[in-house]
């Protein structure tokens, strides 16, 4: 039970460590990818649901076994073929998560984490969160099109914030 709370435990404390060492006078322009954005009790809780315990995602690594993923991850799975697995699962407020693992000759090398919220405002909220918890365990990201952090050399993440007029949410992938 530890295992799955850590990620969330780690948004907090991570949020209320960079909030304290905020300064005044900062302005509207400054770079916010350098500050930790205070995340709703909700958001936190969602951001564990999503992100899962220990590794890199769900306690799954990159590189690993997609039939052992398969043995062992416990949401409602909604698509099998050799090189992926889809599984889902809806939130208390009906948002919906879409988890896609994939990967060539049997190895995980993907996983796309498409998230639809109700709203753009907790979409922000869920983005800060992902960010702060992103940016304490790999470092600052690079920022292009979406932000994406480098987990070692082979590894990144990047996090993307949808918002068109009928989906609200994010995207989250992991690659090799």
């Amino acid at each position: 039970m530890f295992q799955i709370k850590r990620p969330i435990l780690f948004v907090v404390l991570v949020s209320v460590a960079f909030s304290c060492n905020s300064t005044s006078g900062e302005t509207a322009g400054d770079d916010v990818s350098n500050e930790v954005q205070e995340v709703s009790a909700y958001s936190n809780s969602l951001i564990n649901e999503i992100l899962g315990g220990e590794a890199t995602f769900r306690g799954f690594d990159l590189g690993q076994s997609l039939l052992e993923i398969e043995q062992i991850e416990t949401l409602e799975q909604f698509q099998q073929s050799e090189d992926e697995l889809g599984y889902t699962f809806e939130t208390q407020n009906d948002e919906v998560v879409d988890i896609y693992y994939s990967g060539e000759n049997g190895e995980l090398n993907e996983i796309l984490v498409d998230i639809y919220l109700n709203s753009d405002s907790l979409s922000s909220d869920v983005a800060n969160g992902i960010r702060n918890y992103f940016t304490m365990k790999y470092g600052q990201s690079v920022k292009d099109s979406v932000e994406i952090w480098n987990l070692n050399d082979e590894e990144s993440v990047s996090l993307k914030l949808i918002d068109k007029k009928l989906d609200s949410g994010l995207q989250i992938i992991y690659s090799r």
